[in-house]
Formats: structure tokens, C-alpha cells, sequence
């Protein structure tokens, strides 16, 4: 088994690569399931309902316009979502990446008086065959 250091991964979102911008990433597929439970039945019983993602990211702020907060405006206020590519692992030929069409449900800035300026976004998949298609590089 081959271990994968956390630098390694990269995010491009409206084919912009943000990965210099990123320091913590997490994505969660989702497939909803959906209750069949009869009466008579003395367990739950349940079928596949519809897959969804989220995606959340974050790192260290730049005040710059049109570095990381000019983005997250503009990707938060397009209702027709923008496309992501996230590959844990690095861009690596053969390793797993996500890609699909995310909208930018909300976003955060954090700030202490000792520490770095710091935000992070939440993302929900728009279609895609299962929230995020999985893939290779």
C-alpha cells in the first residue's frame, strides 16, 4: 500500500488551479437512501436513492482581488455552478480524481488576533452520474 502525502493533492475549480491557495480539503459522496419499510416489517428495509457530493475546502486567505477572495465572489453568485477537479493524490497520470459541477453554497473568512487570516468553502454537487464522478488522471 502506498502512502500519499496531504501536499500532494490539487484543486482546480473553473479551471483555475487553486491548489496554492488550499491547505485543507475534504469531499463527502453521498447516495440517499430511501425507506421501503412496510407495517408488517420487523426491520427497515431501504432502496438507492440519488447521489449528491459535498466538498469542502479552505486555506490561507490573500486580500489580493484577483487572487483567492475574488474568486470565491465570483463562483458564489454564478447559480449555474462551476466545474471542479480534485485529485487527492496529486496530478499524477493514473491517480483517482473528481470532477463534475459544484455550486459554492457559502463562504468564510476566520481571523484571530494571533493567527493567520483564514477561509474556507463549502461546495454542493450540481448532476454528474454520482455527485462527483470518479475518474483517472
Amino acid at each position: 500500500m502506498a502512502d500519499t502525502a496531504g501536499r500532494a493533492g490539487y484543486v482546480y475549480i473553473n479551471a483555475t488551479d487553486v491548489s496554492a491557495y488550499v491547505d485543507d480539503a475534504s469531499m463527502q459522496r453521498i447516495r440517499d437512501r430511501l425507506d421501503t419499510s412496510a407495517f408488517a416489517d420487523t426491520s427497515k428495509t431501504s432502496i438507492g436513492g440519488l447521489y449528491s457530493a459535498t466538498f469542502t475546502i479552505g486555506g490561507t486567505y490573500d486580500g489580493a482581488a484577483a487572487t483567492i477572495g475574488g474568486y470565491l465572489n465570483t463562483w458564489h453568485t454564478t447559480d449555474a455552478g462551476v466545474s471542479i477537479s480534485y485529485s487527492p493524490a496529486g496530478n499524477t497520470a493514473g491517480n483517482e480524481k473528481f470532477t463534475g459541477t459544484i455550486h459554492v453554497a457559502s463562504y468564510t473568512y476566520r481571523q484571530t488576533s494571533i493567527g493567520k487570516v483564514e477561509w474556507s468553502a463549502n461546495c454542493e454537487s450540481h448532476g454528474g452520474t454520482a455527485g462527483l464522478d470518479r475518474g483517472t488522471i
